[in-house]
């Protein structure tokens, strides 16, 4: 499903609108998502995760998967305090 930036606006559950818009500014700047306009209609921007996103959760996938594993955890993975 694609999220419009209206229909993140409208996440009141989450946070305010404001604050949603200044994340989604913050996302865009990092280049961890793009505003795309519909051919068709050039009023609705629909948010679209680009590349580094897909690689970034890709990476963080394979490390929880990683992590799941048992047995291979060692002695220097386990921080003691």
């Amino acid at each position: 499903m694609t999220l419009t930036v209206k229909t993140a606006m409208a996440l009141s559950s989450i946070a305010s609108s404001a604050t949603i818009q200044r994340k989604i500014d913050v996302l865009c700047k990092f280049g961890l998502i793009d505003k795309v306009f519909d051919d068709k209609n050039r009023r609705t921007k629909y948010l679209v995760p680009t590349a580094v996103a897909n690689q970034y959760f890709s990476s963080l996938g394979d490390a929880m998967k990683q992590s799941l594993m048992p047995g291979k955890v060692t002695d220097e993975d386990v921080i003691v305090r």
